[in-house]
Protein backbone atom coordinates (compact mmCIF):
# COMPACT_ATOMS: atom_id res chain seq x y z
CA UNK A 1 0.00 0.00 0.00
CA UNK A 2 1.41 3.20 -0.90
CA UNK A 3 1.96 5.97 1.44
CA UNK A 4 -0.79 8.52 -0.28
CA UNK A 5 -3.57 5.63 -0.05
CA UNK A 6 -2.69 5.15 3.26
CA UNK A 7 -2.77 8.50 4.85
CA UNK A 8 -6.45 8.42 2.72
CA UNK A 9 -7.09 5.30 4.36
CA UNK A 10 -6.44 7.11 7.86
CA UNK A 11 -8.38 9.97 7.49
CA UNK A 12 -11.42 8.17 5.92
CA UNK A 13 -11.48 5.67 8.63
CA UNK A 14 -11.54 9.01 11.41
CA UNK A 15 -14.14 10.47 9.23
CA UNK A 16 -16.30 7.33 9.55
CA UNK A 17 -15.44 7.12 13.05
CA UNK A 18 -16.70 10.96 13.67
CA UNK A 19 -19.80 10.18 11.72
CA UNK A 20 -20.28 6.97 13.84
CA UNK A 21 -20.12 8.58 17.08
CA UNK A 22 -22.23 11.18 15.65
CA UNK A 23 -25.45 8.69 15.68
CA UNK A 24 -24.56 7.21 18.97
CA UNK A 25 -28.14 7.14 20.10
CA UNK A 26 -29.88 6.36 17.11
CA UNK A 27 -26.82 2.79 17.03
CA UNK A 28 -27.39 2.31 20.41
CA UNK A 29 -31.13 2.26 20.41
CA UNK A 30 -31.12 -0.48 17.20
CA UNK A 31 -28.48 -2.72 18.28
CA UNK A 32 -27.03 -2.24 22.00
CA UNK A 33 -24.14 -0.28 23.80
CA UNK A 34 -21.99 -3.27 24.47
CA UNK A 35 -22.18 -3.95 20.44
CA UNK A 36 -21.58 -0.17 19.80
CA UNK A 37 -18.76 -0.01 22.18
CA UNK A 38 -17.09 -3.10 20.26
CA UNK A 39 -17.59 -1.41 17.03
CA UNK A 40 -16.06 1.91 18.09
CA UNK A 41 -13.05 -0.02 19.79
CA UNK A 42 -12.27 -1.77 16.36
CA UNK A 43 -11.86 0.85 14.26
CA UNK A 44 -10.20 3.01 16.08
CA UNK A 45 -7.80 -0.32 16.81
CA UNK A 46 -7.67 -0.01 12.98
CA UNK A 47 -6.56 3.62 12.86
CA UNK A 48 -4.21 2.89 14.87
CA UNK A 49 -2.62 -0.15 13.16
CA UNK A 50 -2.54 2.17 10.09
CA UNK A 51 -0.85 4.74 11.44
CA UNK A 52 1.85 1.76 12.83
CA UNK A 53 1.93 1.02 8.79
CA UNK A 54 2.63 4.30 8.28
CA UNK A 55 5.89 4.37 10.12
CA UNK A 56 7.25 1.98 8.00
CA UNK A 57 7.24 4.32 4.94
CA UNK A 58 10.12 7.13 4.97
CA UNK A 59 8.55 10.64 4.93
CA UNK A 60 11.59 11.98 1.90
CA UNK A 61 14.93 11.48 0.25
CA UNK A 62 17.75 13.23 0.36
CA UNK A 63 20.89 13.09 -2.07
CA UNK A 64 24.19 13.70 -0.87
CA UNK A 65 27.26 14.87 -3.10
CA UNK A 66 28.12 16.55 -6.42
CA UNK A 67 24.51 17.25 -8.54
CA UNK A 68 23.70 20.17 -10.80
CA UNK A 69 20.40 22.24 -11.50
CA UNK A 70 19.38 24.18 -14.14
CA UNK A 71 20.09 27.75 -14.04
CA UNK A 72 16.62 29.40 -14.04
CA UNK A 73 15.85 31.60 -16.43
CA UNK A 74 18.79 31.59 -18.60
CA UNK A 75 18.59 31.26 -22.05
CA UNK A 76 20.54 29.06 -23.28
CA UNK A 77 19.96 26.80 -20.58
CA UNK A 78 23.48 26.81 -18.23
CA UNK A 79 24.15 23.75 -15.53
CA UNK A 80 25.30 25.04 -12.36
CA UNK A 81 27.33 22.45 -10.02
CA UNK A 82 26.23 22.02 -6.77
CA UNK A 83 28.39 20.14 -3.62
CA UNK A 84 25.75 19.63 -1.16
CA UNK A 85 22.58 17.77 -0.21
CA UNK A 86 18.87 18.02 -1.76
CA UNK A 87 15.65 16.99 -0.23
CA UNK A 88 12.90 15.38 -1.72
CA UNK A 89 9.56 15.26 0.73
CA UNK A 90 7.24 11.91 -0.38
CA UNK A 91 4.79 14.13 -1.17
CA UNK A 92 6.37 16.70 -3.61
CA UNK A 93 7.84 16.08 -6.22
CA UNK A 94 10.44 18.93 -6.18
CA UNK A 95 14.16 19.01 -4.78
CA UNK A 96 14.83 21.28 -1.78
CA UNK A 97 18.46 22.12 -1.76
CA UNK A 98 19.62 22.53 1.75
CA UNK A 99 23.39 23.05 1.37
CA UNK A 100 23.75 26.49 3.19
CA UNK A 101 27.25 27.26 0.67
CA UNK A 102 24.75 27.22 -2.28
CA UNK A 103 23.66 30.42 -3.93
CA UNK A 104 20.16 28.39 -4.37
CA UNK A 105 20.33 27.51 -0.87
CA UNK A 106 16.39 26.59 0.08
CA UNK A 107 15.20 26.59 -2.78
CA UNK A 108 13.36 24.18 -4.93
CA UNK A 109 13.93 22.57 -8.23
CA UNK A 110 12.01 20.39 -10.37
CA UNK A 111 14.61 18.26 -11.48
CA UNK A 112 18.68 17.58 -10.31
CA UNK A 113 20.97 16.13 -12.51
CA UNK A 114 23.72 14.05 -12.38
CA UNK A 115 25.57 15.52 -15.50
CA UNK A 116 26.77 18.97 -16.01
CA UNK A 117 24.55 19.01 -19.48
CA UNK A 118 21.87 17.77 -17.78
CA UNK A 119 20.48 15.03 -19.21
CA UNK A 120 20.80 12.24 -16.33
CA UNK A 121 18.14 13.21 -13.90
CA UNK A 122 18.78 11.78 -10.04
CA UNK A 123 15.78 9.78 -9.12
CA UNK A 124 14.08 9.15 -5.76
CA UNK A 125 16.17 5.78 -5.49
CA UNK A 126 19.34 7.65 -6.01
CA UNK A 127 19.22 9.22 -2.36
CA UNK A 128 18.84 8.03 0.98
CA UNK A 129 15.07 7.45 2.69
CA UNK A 130 14.72 9.10 5.49
CA UNK A 131 12.32 8.03 8.01
CA UNK A 132 11.94 10.89 10.53
CA UNK A 133 10.85 14.26 10.18
CA UNK A 134 13.59 16.57 11.90
CA UNK A 135 12.94 18.23 15.16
Amino acid sequence: MKLKLLKENIFRIHDLIRRYQAQRDVLIDASSEKAFEYSDQYLSQSVATLIEKQKDYPVGHRYTGTFYVREPYSVPVRSIKVNGVAFMREDISSWLIESSDSPYHLRLFRGIFKDDRLRDEIQRNDAEPVYEEEA
